[in-house]
């Protein structure tokens, strides 16, 4: 994994086999068959956010991990198909190449999710040394192991990168840093904030006072996706909400924080400011939530703009 980019962002984390079943009906009570549309693609939250990003323009390299195997071998094609620098993307024959298993209902709203994602437990501290940058931007996902997260966050004093951060899953936000210092900017939903933030508790608080608890652990800025509503910014400006656009019809919630936080870190890039940026975001995702798919195929600038 010895690349250093020159340009743009380096995603590290996710890189996932995605099966998706599309329900005709709506949802069934427990033990009663469902019956779907099945569709395969490829996901996981540092991909995605990797093809959102070569989608709006921006390099973007991959660092994660597939399994020497034939889902792994059909991902790295997937990623050269797409413009995605994989040359941070190893092999291993210690674990399966992950895998992500959702069910939409007809609504388009997640119904159930399964997901494999031990591979990324192989991504230490010391296996991503070598592919970290000096400079530019890193986003990072919660599939990581916490030891790396914070390897990252307390970057050594030649490593001047900015870090973002997703917390990919809510059961994955509970493994997040007890300190958030080091980390730019943190991405997270109201059920991550809630269970970073209560644990042992599944309701969720109210949103704004969570993105300013959030804040106060250390991280130097904080986006709090609140659904059909859009969003919140949160930094020592205070806390400030961003609208979301309507969505005519809704056919696929997966992979819409991915698009927010893609075109977040575009906008950033561009000399945006955090707010504008996260507004350039939420259009982003609003645009996904209205397409099959984790990723948009028609994402652009144009098309944001």
């Amino acid at each position: 994994m010895k690349t250093r980019p020159e340009a743009g962002v380096v995603c590290i984390g996710g890189a996932v086999v995605d099966r998706t079943f599309r329900l005709i009906d709506d949802a069934q009570p427990h033990g009663v068959s469902m019956y779907g549309r099945a569709v395969a693609g490829f996901g996981g939250v540092a991909r995605n956010v990797a093809e959102n990003l070569i989608r709006l323009g921006i390099a973007a390299r991959l660092i994660s991990l597939v399994g020497d195997d034939d889902d792994g071998a059909a991902l790295l094609r997937d990623l050269f198909r797409r413009g995605i620098d994989r040359r941070g993307v190893g092999r291993t024959s210690s674990a399966p190449t992950a895998q992500y298993v959702a069910a939409i209902d007809a609504h388009g709203e997640l119904v159930v999710e399964l997901a494999d994602m031990s591979i990324f437990a192989l991504l230490s501290p010391g296996a991503i040394a070598a592919a970290v940058p000096s400079a530019g931007w890193v986003f990072a996902d919660g599939n990581l192991p916490r030891s790396t997260l914070d390897a990252l966050a307390r970057r050594s004093p030649e490593h001047a990168y900015r870090l973002a951060l997703d917390a990919a899953a809510v059961p994955r936000a509970a493994l997040l840093p007890e300190r958030l210092d080091g980390i730019d900017v943190l991405f997270l939903n109201q059920a991550e904030a809630a269970r970073y933030l209560r644990p042992s508790a599944d309701a969720h608080g109210d949103p704004a006072r969570d993105a300013r608890e959030v804040l106060e652990r250390g991280a130097d800025a904080v986006v709090l996706t609140c659904g059909a509503r859009g969003a919140l910014v949160a930094d020592v400006a205070g806390v400030s909400e961003i609208a979301a656009p309507a969505v005519e019809r809704v056919v696929d919630v997966t992979g819409a924080g991915d698009a927010l936080t893609a075109a977040t870190l575009a906008g950033l890039l561009g000399g945006s400011d955090l707010r504008a940026a996260v507004a350039y975001g939420v259009r982003a995702a609003a645009l996904t939530i209205g397409s099959e798919g984790s990723v948009h195929a028609q994402l652009s600038p144009v098309l944001l703009r």
